[in-house]
């Protein structure tokens, strides 16, 4: 992606999490992945990070994933929202 980045700052990836690696409280992987990112040139608010909502089966801890995504400025998506497993 950084390649083509370079040439289309705006574009966006859009990466699949696994909900269960989140399920943990874990600024690990949102910092991992924030160091990865910005080592490619790549800003974060250009990485769509995509969660399976109905994975999840704390809601708190869904909140808190969220909002630690989007404090490290990543665009978060949630994924099967609303479809009846919310």
């Amino acid at each position: 992606f950084a390649p083509l980045h370079q040439k289309q700052p705006e574009l966006l990836l859009f990466l699949n999490i696994d909900a269960a690696s989140l399920q943990e409280r874990d600024g690990e992987k949102v910092t991992s992945l924030l160091s990865r990112v910005q080592a490619f040139g790549i800003e974060p608010r250009c990485i769509a990070v995509e969660i399976l909502e109905s994975r999840f089966k704390d809601v708190e801890r869904l909140k808190s994933a969220v909002a630690d995504y989007r404090r490290n400025g990543f665009l978060v998506v949630l994924d099967d929202l609303g479809v009846g497993e919310s």
